[in-house]
């Protein structure tokens, strides 16, 4: 059982905007370009960083920002972030960093240094200040499951809204996926 204090830390999930963020987050996993931080980069002055150690991390996390203040399929800016989705970047910053065991401190400060107001305001950068944490890794834990069931709800109501096409099977092995969490 998940204890009260726990579940405040999990409330973001049920508020966010399911299929809006993973859209974006595998258009972020798909995209092996640096066209959004040739120069320099929207959000996050990362190439100002005093350490290299988190150059993919940043790339990556601006990425996912890029296409969540960007419509799919277009170039027209979404409106301002809101507060669960800054706590969901939190919540990826924080799995990207125990993925390869960095420290959240360190890039805490250099975000907060080097964080900027996006210029068509989908990006605000006090508001992901105040969201930015260090999530502990039981916790992560817990969110990784939260997350993985979402993902995959997400994508068979995806299915079910855009017809079968044969895909059958791979809904199948997305509600398995759901069972087994």
């Amino acid at each position: 059982m998940v204890s009260p204090q726990k579940v405040d830390k999990f409330e973001f999930f049920s508020k966010l905007d399911h299929e809006k963020v993973y859209k974006a987050l595998k258009r972020t996993n798909a995209d092996s370009s640096d066209r959004d931080c040739t120069d320099e980069c929207p959000y996050i002055a990362f190439s100002k960083f005093s350490m290299r150690d988190y150059d993919d991390i940043c790339k990556k996390l601006i990425k996912l920002i890029s296409h969540l203040c960007t419509k799919e399929g277009t170039l027209a800016f979404a409106p301002s972030l809101k507060p669960n989705e800054y706590e969901y970047l939190n919540y990826r910053l924080n799995v990207e960093l125990k993925e390869i065991n960095k420290n959240f401190s360190e890039i805490k400060e250099e975000l907060i240094k080097n964080m900027k107001n996006d210029a068509k305001s989908c990006f605000k950068k006090d508001d992901f200040k105040e969201k930015l944490h260090d999530i502990e890794k039981s916790d992560i834990e817990y969110m990784n499951i939260l997350d993985n069931l979402y993902k995959d709800y997400t994508e068979i109501n995806l299915m079910r809204f855009m017809g079968s096409n044969g895909q059958e099977r791979q809904c199948y092995n997305y509600s398995e996926n759901c069972y087994d969490n």
